[in-house]
């Protein structure tokens, strides 16, 4: 069954969840890198005050969002510098913030500049084309940016405490069209439990199906996948998939403020301040060849103990095989293991692992899944 099948499945059966097979082991799960971007200190326009975020084109350029220098720097599909698109300034080719960054089919680059409250446009050869301005709830968004298949505009805003909501935006005026997500679609009586894995901290959607449905993992990790399809013009939840890293054993729970020691957020949900301690953060979440949906989370043990953990699931949900993310290539472990995000994927499966530290590095490369294939088990 492929993915697309699995999600119109979903939509009659709302509200299933999947659950992991408990009694997998886990697996190491390997990533191979082919290049790193940022390191080349000898050349300074080719490193990164900052990474936004990582798109990457049909012709295989790769495009990398620093906000440091309000530019998009632009490297070949072997790392070479092509140069950089924007860059600090108030003439109409400038920019003066990059919040985020979405490539059309034809290679058109859109950034969202979040300063200056413009969307600009432009073309596969850097030249700019044209700006208009948006709707200032538009402005104030996270790094995630996709575009419909009617033109309208998703984004995930990623304003801690605030909002981590998805929202859509009309393509042509800017303004708002729709919210979605756990707040807008789970009635609980329980405030706390409703908003726990959303309020503090953003999280990470794809689309699939050329954008009809999509898959988001909230930034606070709630211990499941939600999935939703376009009906009308509206995401609608379709359905969830489990995973195996959820409260109580893993996710910590968010309290009122006094009842936890040294929390990792405090926040304001309704008047009422509330802290928290982080057990799972999303960090990525993809669909790869609409056969397999692979999510990396970010788990926390006692003291300074971390895991980045991949999860591998079946085009129905079903667990196929979890681990920690390993590397012949590159070690991460403790705290360090906590500035590392799955940014994108692109069209040949490569993903883009980002350091963001003070000198944020991108790894470009591949999971080793073949084990999948081989294993009569899995």
């Amino acid at each position: 069954m492929s993915l697309q099948q699995s999600v119109l499945a979903l939509i009659w059966v709302a509200g299933t969840a999947f659950t992991p097979a408990q009694e997998r082991a886990p697996t190491a799960i390997r990533f191979e890198t082919d290049l790193v971007l940022g390191l080349d200190e000898q050349r300074p326009d080719t490193m990164f005050g900052q990474v936004r975020t990582v798109r990457s084109g049909s012709d295989s350029r790769i495009f990398i969002a620093d906000p440091v220098s309000a530019s998009i720097k632009v490297f070949g599909p072997r790392g070479e510098s092509l140069g950089h698109i924007g860059g600090r300034g108030f003439a109409p080719r400038r920019l003066r913030g990059v919040s985020a960054i979405h490539l059309t089919g034809t290679d058109s680059l859109v950034v969202l500049d979040n300063v200056s409250g413009q969307i600009a446009t432009f073309d596969p050869r850097g030249r700019f084309v044209a700006s208009a301005s948006i709707d200032e709830r538009f402005a104030v968004v996270g790094p995630n940016l996709a575009q419909t298949p009617s033109g309208d505009w998703l984004v995930l805003k990623s304003i801690p405490g605030i909002d981590s909501l998805l929202h859509l935006f009309d393509g042509e005026s800017g303004n708002p069209l729709h919210s979605f997500g756990p707040r807008a679609i789970e009635q609980s009586g329980d405030s706390v439990a409703m908003k726990e894995f959303l309020e503090i901290h953003p999280g990470h959607f794809w689309l699939i199906e050329g954008g009809k449905a999509l898959l988001f993992a909230p930034g606070l990790f709630s211990g499941e996948v939600l999935t939703y399809r376009l009906i009308g013009g509206m995401y609608r939840l379709a359905g969830r998939i489990k995973s195996r890293f959820a409260p109580p054993d893993y996710c910590g729970k968010t309290v009122k403020s006094g009842t936890t020691d040294s929390p990792h957020f405090r926040t304001i949900i309704d008047g009422i301040e509330y802290s928290a301690k982080i057990g799972c953060e999303s960090r990525g979440v993809f669909s790869l060849d609409e056969k397999r949906i692979i999510v990396f989370t970010l788990v926390r043990g006692s003291g300074d103990a971390r895991e980045l953990m991949v999860e591998v699931f079946g085009a129905g949900g079903e667990a196929l095989a979890f681990g920690p993310l390993t590397s012949d290539d590159f070690a991460y472990a403790g705290p360090r293991l906590s500035t590392l995000t799955v940014m994108w994927k692109d069209s040949s499966n490569r993903f883009y692992l980002v350091e963001r530290t003070t000198r944020p590095l991108v790894r470009v490369g591949r999971l080793d899944l073949r084990f999948l294939d081989n294993d009569a088990n899995y």
